[in-house]
């Protein structure tokens, strides 16, 4: 699935609840976004391009 063709950005984010000693929640998140190439590299918007890393 390629949602970031027709948005700018594509995230997944997963979240892992765990309870603190006292009982209270506690959250971790672990994130990653994504930007579709094409419109890093079309520079509409100029801190784009120091967002670009090939992976692979």
């Amino acid at each position: 699935m390629n949602v970031a063709a027709a948005i700018d950005l594509a995230a997944l984010a997963l979240v892992f609840r765990s309870c603190e000693a006292d009982g209270k929640p506690h959250y971790d998140v672990l994130d990653r976004c994504y930007l579709n190439e094409a419109v890093v590299l079309d520079a509409r918007y100029p801190s784009y391009p120091g967002c670009l890393r090939r992976v692979g």
